[in-house]
């Protein structure tokens, strides 16, 4: 059996101020007034109660744009100080533009300063793949390139004049001695050169001091002229092999140039409204015309053996391995 309410006294100083009625300290609210049924059908609050000037001070900080400052948030542990903060930046972000996206890139002059592009949102990511694609298609255009008849006629033609033009050389001083009647003989030990006879033989040492003293010296006077035309001939091989290295190098640089320059002007005209970009681009291509010999070494290496990742060919730093995973650290 439940107690009957008591009356409830509101005093002050041991003096009775007020007598209070149960009915007067309870206030009713009509459920249907309120609009849902469950809390759950509520949206949390989006802001933080009692701390006004914290979030306008916190509103005041994210707005100053200039480089060097901060925000610095104190308070009692366990209060929510970070996840004040955190709702508060996702609703600012919210509310402002989309940022850009930014892309570091590798800087070819300086690698150990890496450049940073700031492309629209959604873009970068895009580039990032457009970069990985470019590195594929170049792989697979190079390795053509490298391997087509056309490359391998004009390196072959190189090598080959180096042995022509010593071999012309060397035939001229061959006819002005036999005009002399002296003849060049090839020997395992080198050149030598002898005297010839009536019969168009070379002449023996008896033959030779049997010679008129006057036609000895003339032949002694001519081969010693045409030794040293035979062995300027022989010197001369480094640098015909050096001159034919730099055709070499010319070579390689072109059929690069040749090869990289449609894949890049695809991009150009994709990304031809962000000039950082470009710059970008043009720096590649550069480096991937420069460093020719060495994404041909790379080519050769894995024909000899083929590499255990992705059968890949060129030099990885813009993500921005033998040749692929090369490339992929690169650029």
């Amino acid at each position: 059996m439940s107690q009957p309410a008591q009356a409830i006294l509101v005093c002050h100083k041991g003096e009775v101020v007020k007598k209070l009625d149960p009915n007067d300290l309870y206030t009713h609210c009509d459920p249907q007034s309120l609009g849902f049924e469950t809390t759950d059908e509520l949206s949390g609050l989006d802001e933080v109660l009692g701390q006004r000037r914290a979030m306008d001070a916190l509103a005041f900080g994210v707005d100053i744009r200039q480089e060097g400052y901060n925000v610095f948030v104190m308070g009692p542990n366990g209060a929510g100080k970070r996840n004040m903060v955190l709702q508060f930046l996702r609703q600012h972000v919210e509310a402002g533009p989309t940022p850009d996206d930014w892309c570091y890139v590798n800087n070819f002059d300086q690698p150990h300063k890496p450049k940073a592009i700031s492309l629209p949102a959604g873009r970068g990511k895009q580039f990032h793949e457009d970069v990985e694609h470019l590195i594929d298609d170049v792989r697979a255009a190079m390795s053509s390139a490298f391997d087509s008849t056309e490359y391998r006629h004009q390196r072959r033609e190189i090598q080959d004049s180096v042995s022509r033009k010593q071999q012309e050389s060397f035939d001229q001083v061959t006819a002005r001695a036999r005009e002399q009647g002296i003849a060049v003989i090839r020997t395992p030990m080198g050149i030598a050169l002898a005297p010839i006879g009536k019969g168009g033989e070379p002449l023996g040492p008896e033959e030779v001091q049997n010679l008129p003293d006057d036609e000895r010296s003339r032949i002694t006077r001519e081969s010693e002229m045409l030794e040293r035309e035979l062995q300027e001939i022989i010197q001369s091989g480094p640098q015909f092999h050096r001159q034919a290295r730099r055709k070499e190098k010319d070579l390689h640089r072109l059929v690069a140039d040749t090869t990289v320059e449609p894949l890049i002007e695809e991009l150009r005209q994709r990304y031809h409204d962000l000039p950082p970009v470009l710059e970008h681009l043009e720096a590649i291509k550069r480096d991937l015309v420069e460093n020719a010999e060495q994404i041909l070494r790379l080519h050769l290496d894995e024909q000899e053996e083929p590499s255990p990742q992705d059968g890949s060919l060129v030099p990885q730093a813009v993500e921005p391995d033998i040749v692929a995973s090369a490339l992929m650290r690169r650029y």
